[in-house]
């Protein structure tokens, strides 16, 4: 018997000590075909059934977990939420910034610890760390491990790692990538400065019985309104904002304007917007995200497809 002499391409050629040796017709009832083919269905089975533990860190009502929370119910994957209490600012324990090792900023209340462990097969890795998450890989124990801190930067990455499951949430073109990078910015950078004042003193700081800055409140609504507007001119042109297809560009607004349009009594802001009012009850009529607000509503822990 001789090993294959071409190079190892596919996951099953990924791991040496699984090899199958050549077997020719004449081999197939051997025993040690008989065995070969069970330790190759073995093999495949394992491959098949990745043990993934996906966890959540935060706080239910908040807007970045829900963000997350949505991207993972969109794309069918089970996770558990461990809630941190950010109202007594449990976020800043030493174990919990222990765990921010990308932006060891206490005022991260959100991170993502991922584990995927298979007891067959080895993942390659490249020993790189994308900018703001950290990756680490430990081959004596067949785990994949990643921690990240930053919202829209798991989105992201669970959007690419389960890109065949669910809707394609990043664009399917270079050039269908390039928009949706673009508005995940223009959310990040143009809209959320103006949504996050709006929904901490209009809902936050109230039901915590805190004085709110109303001038603050009444500044970001007129400078959210302006960039609403410049959403009716897109949303005209398009279904969603990056295409004809809901992306990651439209997830990752739904939370924060969830607050502002229900919470914040600011629903004309998009009421007098006829394609942004469409937008909108489009992207929060998903059963992903009603399924995110029941879990939310019923004080989950562990979601399950």
């Amino acid at each position: 018997m001789r090993m294959p002499t071409t190079r190892a391409t596919s996951s099953l050629q990924m791991m040496p000590r699984f090899h199958p040796p050549y077997i020719s017709p004449s081999d197939s009832g051997t025993t040690c075909f008989q065995a070969t083919r069970r330790r190759l269905g073995y093999l495949e089975r394992s491959l098949g059934n990745e043990k993934m533990v996906v966890k959540v860190y935060g706080k239910a009502q908040a807007v970045c977990p829900q963000r997350v929370m949505h991207c993972l119910v969109e794309k069918g994957v089970p996770f558990e939420l461990v809630h941190i209490d950010i109202d007594t600012m449990e976020h800043k324990r030493p174990e919990f910034l222990q765990k921010q090792v990308a932006l060891p900023f206490p005022f991260f209340p959100l991170y993502v610890a991922l584990a995927f462990s298979d007891p067959v097969s080895f993942l390659s890795h490249s020993g790189r760390s994308p900018t703001s998450l950290t990756e680490t890989w430990s081959s004596s124990v067949n785990t994949f491990s990643l921690t990240s801190c930053e919202s829209r930067a798991i989105v992201r990455y669970l959007a690419a790692k389960y890109v065949d499951r669910g809707p394609n949430l990043l664009g399917r073109t270079l050039e269908e990538r390039a928009k949706v990078d673009q508005w995940l910015d223009v959310e990040a950078i143009n809209y959320n400065p103006w949504a996050f004042p709006i929904v901490f003193n209009l809902f936050v700081l109230p039901i915590r019985g805190l004085p709110a800055n109303k001038a603050d409140a009444g500044a970001a609504v007129d400078k959210l309104n302006k960039v609403l507007e410049v959403y009716e001119k897109q949303l005209s042109k398009t279904k969603y904002l990056a295409g004809d297809e809901f992306t990651l560009a439209d997830l990752t607004h739904i939370p924060a304007t969830r607050y502002i349009v229900e919470n914040c009594g600011l629903s004309h802001l998009l009421d007098d917007k006829k394609h942004v009012k469409g937008w909108w009850e489009d992207i929060t009529g998903r059963p992903a995200w009603k399924k995110v607000m029941s879990f939310v509503e019923t004080g989950g822990s562990n979601y399950s497809p």
